[in-house]
C-alpha cells in the first residue's frame, strides 16, 4: 500500500506515551489487492473505514496501513460514489460525531480527504511554484459560490468565496448588502448560511457553514511579506455564478487607502468574482479578489490576506458596528417593502414579530437581524390580526 506522509506527520505529533493500544490485533491480509480489487469504492471504503474503526485505536503502524489503503480503493476499485473528496467526509464525519472514532483517527481522516480534494497530500512545499493547472486543482475544491437572496428566496447577488477554515467562507461583504439571507453553493449543492464576521469599511466578511463539506485553505497573512509587484498570481472564483474559472496576472502594485493597503493585479475580476481566491504561484492564499475598474482591464483589486486575521477584532469597533447596522436597515427595508405589499396582514404581524426580534437581537449578527426578523413574523399568530 502506499504510504501517506502527511499520516506520519499527524502521528509524530501525538506524545508517544498518550498512544493507546491498538484493541484487537488488527490483520493487513484482509485489505489485500486481490480482495479490494473484488470491490466497488463505496465497498471499499466502507471495509477499510470499519477494519479504521474496530482494530486500530491509536496505533501508529495501523493508521498508517489503513490510511494507505483509502487511497488503494482510488487506484484499484471501480468508482460509484465519485470524487473520494467530496465521498469520503460522508462516511467518515457521522462516525467522529458519534464518537465512533478516537479525535486522532478524526483528524487522520480529515487530513486524507483534504489531500484528495486537492489532488495532492495537504503538505505543500513552499519552495516549488506550480502550473496554473496544478494550482486549479489544488485550491478549486476550497472555492465557493456565495448567494445573497431576496424575501421570495430568490437570487439577488452572488460573488464567490474562500474556505479558510472548517465550515467557514471568507468573502466581500457587499456581495451580501441588502439581501434577506447567504446561501453557499457547493458541488451542486446548496448550504444555509449565517454572517460570522463583517468589517464593511474594508468589505470583507466571514460565513458560518454548517456541515460545508469544503477544505479548507490556509489564510496566512505571512504570505504578503514574500509577495512583490511582478510576482504571478492567479484569480480562482466563479464570476456569473458559473463553474470556477482560472486567470492569471502579475501583481502590478499596491495602493494605500484609508481601509489599508489593496493589491492591484492584472489577473482579469469578472462579475461574480467578488470574494474568490488570489493566490500566488505556489498555491497561497494573498487576498480575495474585490473590484474592477469597469473599462480598465488591467485595474484589479483584491483586499489582503492579513485583513481576514484582523476582521474578528475591527468587527466589533463601533464605526463597523454602525455600518453593520446600516446593511441590517437596508435589507429589513427591502422585507418590509415587499412583506406590506403581499401580505395585508402586515402591520399586525410586524408589530407582533417585532417584540421578540428585539429580545434576541443581540445574540444575532446585525446582517442576520432580517432573516431573523422573517423568521419569527412568519410563525406569528394571525388570530388577533382581525
Amino acid at each position: 500500500m502506499r504510504s501517506v506522509r502527511v499520516i506520519l506527520a499527524i502521528i509524530a505529533s501525538v506524545n508517544a506515551a498518550s498512544i493507546a493500544a491498538a484493541p484487537t490485533p488488527w490483520k493487513q491480509s484482509e485489505l489485500n489487492e486481490t480482495y479490494m480489487r473484488s470491490l466497488t469504492r463505496s465497498e471499499c471504503v466502507s471495509k477499510t473505514l470499519e477494519t479504521f474503526e474496530r482494530d486500530c485505536g491509536d496505533d501508529p503502524e495501523c493508521l498508517k496501513t489503513i490510511s494507505g489503503a483509502f487511497g488503494d480503493c482510488i487506484a484499484w476499485t471501480p468508482n460509484d460514489v465519485g470524487p473520494m473528496c467530496t465521498y469520503l467526509p460522508t462516511q467518515t464525519k457521522p462516525k467522529c460525531q458519534a464518537s465512533a472514532l478516537s479525535p486522532l483517527q478524526c483528524k487522520v481522516l480529515d487530513a486524507l480527504a483534504i489531500g484528495y480534494c486537492r489532488g495532492k497530500l495537504p503538505e505543500v512545499d513552499s519552495s516549488t511554484e506550480m502550473s496554473a493547472k496544478q494550482l486549479f486543482h489544488y485550491v478549486a475544491p476550497s472555492i465557493v459560490v456565495v448567494r445573497a437572496l431576496d424575501p421570495h428566496g430568490d437570487v439577488m447577488t452572488q460573488g464567490s468565496g474562500v474556505v479558510i477554515l472548517n465550515e467557514i467562507v471568507a468573502s466581500n461583504c457587499h456581495v451580501l448588502r441588502a439581501a434577506l439571507r447567504p446561501l453557499i453553493r457547493y458541488q451542486d449543492k446548496d448550504y444555509p448560511a449565517t454572517v460570522q464576521h463583517a468589517d464593511i469599511a474594508r468589505d470583507v466578511c466571514t460565513l458560518r457553514v454548517v456541515k460545508l463539506p469544503a477544505p479548507a485553505i490556509a489564510a496566512d497573512p505571512k504570505t504578503l511579506q514574500s509577495i512583490d509587484v511582478g510576482d504571478k498570481v492567479y484569480a480562482v472564483g466563479a464570476p456569473r455564478g458559473l463553474e470556477l474559472t482560472l486567470s492569471d496576472g502579475l501583481i502590478s502594485g499596491f495602493r494605500d487607502e484609508p481601509q489599508g493597503r489593496y493589491i492591484q493585479t492584472s489577473a482579469p475580476i469578472s462579475p461574480g468574482s467578488s470574494g474568490g481566491g488570489l493566490f500566488d504561484a505556489k498555491g497561497r492564499l494573498v487576498g480575495l479578489t474585490t473590484l474592477y475598474l469597469k473599462d480598465s482591464q488591467q485595474l484589479n483589486f483584491a483586499v489582503p490576506v492579513n485583513w481576514l486575521e484582523e476582521l474578528p477584532r475591527r468587527s466589533t469597533e463601533p464605526d463597523n458596528l454602525k455600518a453593520q447596522q446600516q446593511y441590517a436597515g437596508e435589507a429589513l427595508k427591502r422585507l418590509e417593502a415587499v412583506l406590506s405589499k403581499e401580505d395585508p396582514q402586515y402591520a399586525c404581524k410586524a408589530k407582533l414579530a417585532m417584540p421578540a426580534t428585539k429580545a434576541i437581537k443581540d445574540k444575532v449578527h446585525p446582517l442576520m437581524l432580517a432573516q431573523t426578523f422573517h423568521s419569527i413574523y412568519k410563525t406569528v399568530d394571525t388570530s388577533s390580526c382581525h
